[in-house]
């Protein structure tokens, strides 16, 4: 038990250490800053995007509304979901096998470079990742409604682990027919195992179903989740695009030791440990099937491979000081692949903060969501859905007709056509910014190394 608080007070220490040290606000991470802003101010500032799950946005809120710095105390949050991740790892693995393999576990998923780097990146792949640990903690522990509510808020948290509900839920069902077949089941057993998967999908669907009667009510219908998929799927996609081993190359960059979780799947199926290997090969199946693939996505089934590593490892060594050579491993891949923070030059800030200390009157719209962080207003996403010659058009239209728009940002990052469509769409892209020239002032017009930022205002 001693080698687990070694590794989370090691984690922790190094956690601080980092903290400390500048961190960008990429994307992502604005977005959902900016989203907790928009709810707890009732849309007065912040952003909006209907796409996004709403369980971390409020969260972050939470913190501004009571007068925190939302980033610094969002930080803290994720460092507390990443240590609690591994400890869930090391319970998990306990439970299943043995404290010994639980603290490998433990170690293998704390010093990943991409699970620590991502605790200082504000998006929802860490905190999704503890609660969905703590679904299945709960499944293993026989509370299937605690496990149930538990996967839900994982799913609400970020959309891909349904894929937790589906396997623990397949998992609930499945012992229900074991006992059915089984010639000595009773008649009571079977009943008890249906109230456990039912139990399950009741502790789901009480998060679940409220988030889908919102979407209804805001917008008519719950295609929330096909608009989100959507997005993922064609936006830049020919930058995201990888081949089929893409994942399997990534995470064994992280630690090569994981390529020993393939023992650690057969140890699982020999012993009928089926929802275990189920979650890992499910998350690596879909992302490795989706056209658009990023390293990160690759945390919502690291602590799964993680835990079967170290079963793994267990099983082809039994020597005490095999922890201690882990360690090293990990040590020497987490200090070889942890990479520094870029530096985004003054461009790009003086694009983002152009509007930090200006009166707000009018409307807002920009290609960044980074924006909202310094408006006093709440701002409107041009960049919805997908940059091509429609969305071009669409705010070709919006400005050609009245409307209360006071500052436009765009920048020539965000406004990137798709190769398929390059003609028509940069056709569109020219009229829409000649619009932009003809009626608004250039504010704000700066170059970096990739990118050119301007800033209309309306005279």
């Amino acid at each position: 038990m001693k080698k687990i608080y070694l590794v989370l007070a090691f984690a922790f220490a190094l956690q601080l250490v980092f903290l400390f040290q500048g961190h960008n606000i990429w994307w992502d991470s604005s977005v959902y800053l900016g989203m907790g802003h928009y709810m707890y101010s009732l849309g007065e500032t912040g952003i909006w995007e209907h796409v996004r799950p709403l369980v971390f946005p409020l969260m972050l809120g939470f913190f501004w509304k009571l007068g925190l710095n939302d980033v610094l105390f969002g930080y803290l949050l994720t460092m507390a979901f990443s240590l609690g991740s591994a400890l869930l790892a090391y319970l998990i693995c306990r439970k299943m096998f043995s404290s010994e393999a639980g603290e490998i576990a433990a170690l293998i998923l704390a010093f990943s470079p991409l699970f620590f780097e991502s605790t200082f990146r504000l998006m929802t792949e860490i905190p999704s990742v503890f609660f969905a640990l703590l679904a299945l903690y709960f499944y293993i522990s026989k509370k299937p409604l605690a496990s149930g509510m538990f996967a839900g808020i994982a799913f609400l948290t970020k959309f891909p682990q349904a894929l937790v509900i589906a396997v623990i839920g397949i998992a609930f069902c499945s012992k229900c027919m074991a006992f059915r077949i089984s010639e000595n089941a009773r008649h009571f057993r079977i009943i008890r195992k249906w109230k456990e998967a039912g139990k399950f999908t009741l502790g789901a669907l009480c998060f679940i179903l409220p988030y889908l009667a919102f979407n209804y009510f805001m917008y008519g219908n719950p295609s929330v989740f096909a608009d989100a998929d959507s997005i993922i799927r064609n936006s830049g996609v020919w930058l995201f695009s990888g081949p089929a081993y893409y994942y399997l190359q990534g995470i064994l960059k992280q630690n090569p030791l994981y390529i020993l979780s393939i023992v650690g799947i057969y140890v699982c199926v020999r012993e009928r440990k089926y929802a275990l290997p189920a979650l890992a090969i499910a998350f690596f199946a879909y992302f490795s099937y989706h056209v658009h693939k990023e390293i990160r996505f690759a945390l919502l089934m690291m602590p799964y491979l993680a835990i079967l590593t170290a079963v793994g490892i267990k099983r082809m060594f039994k020597q005490q000081w095999i922890f201690w050579a882990v360690l090293v491993i990990a040590a020497i891949a987490f200090a070889s692949q942890l990479p520094e923070e870029p530096i985004l030059g003054e461009a790009h800030d003086g694009y983002m903060k152009f509007l930090e200390g200006k009166e707000v009157t009018g409307e807002v719209l920009t290609m960044y969501p980074q924006v909202n962080l310094y408006s006093q207003k709440a701002v409107t996403p041009m960049y919805y859905m997908v940059f091509d010659k429609e969305l071009a058009q669409k705010w070709i239209d919006y400005l050609n007709n009245p409307n209360n728009v006071q500052y436009v940002f765009t920048d020539s990052c965000n406004m990137v056509c798709h190769p398929k469509d390059d003609l028509e769409c940069e056709r569109k892209k020219e009229e829409l910014m000649n619009v932009l020239r003809e009626k608004f002032e250039t504010a704000y017009n700066e170059k970096s190394e990739s990118c050119e930022y301007w800033v209309f205002e309306k005279a």
